[in-house]
């Protein structure tokens, strides 16, 4: 996550700190680069999760290693993919993310494990079925890898940013209204 909202990462870090009791080799990465940096550290230290947890102001800088991550958990709702996400669903690397109505054609409860509603609760649900039940978590990131590879392939993501300049050569409006969002087929844009 982007570290912008302390209220989405205390439900994921407290779920998490009930669900790693038994694991003593969790590690934990976290982007901070937003305005909610120095309360989520409170809650690391609240919650005695700094020993183990590494930070860094980019996953762009740490790519290589977000790529080998056994999990990656995104507790803000962001209301658009990022690259990253896309990236690790295409990677094969199991997701727990906060339910975003506006990725749920992208990521859904087949693809991702889902925290419908963002409580300690939920979050250790799902963290305690994803540690518990590992071969759930890889059938979810093959199928993830599935659709990433089918609905957002290199060239068609390329022959739509040259279709976008080319209407806007000839003076036309792009659309942000997400009738015609890039790369999603009808199977998989959402409702």
């Amino acid at each position: 996550g982007r570290g912008r909202d302390a209220s989405a990462y205390s439900a994921m870090l407290g779920g998490l700190r009930q669900a790693i009791t038994e694991y003593n080799n969790v590690r934990l990465f976290i982007e901070l680069r937003g305005r909610a940096d120095h309360e989520i550290w409170r809650q690391l230290l609240r919650l005695d999760l700094l020993d183990r947890t590494s930070t860094f102001p980019s996953v762009v800088s740490v790519h290589t290693l977000v790529a080998q991550c056994d999990a990656l958990l995104f507790p803000e709702r962001y209301g658009e993919i990022h690259s990253i996400m896309l990236e690790s669903m295409r990677d094969g690397v199991p997701l727990v993310v906060s339910a975003d109505p506006a990725l749920a054609g992208i990521i859904d409860a087949s693809t991702a494990a889902m925290v419908d509603e963002p409580t300690v609760e939920q979050w250790s649900q799902q963290l305690r079925r994803l540690l518990g039940h590992p071969e759930e978590a890889a059938d979810r990131a093959v199928r993830a890898a599935q659709r990433v590879r089918s609905a957002f392939r290199r060239d068609r993501q390329i022959e739509i940013l040259v279709e976008t300049f080319e209407r806007m050569l000839h003076g036309e409006a792009y659309s942000f209204d997400g009738s015609s969002r890039a790369g999603l087929s009808d199977e998989t844009r959402p409702a």
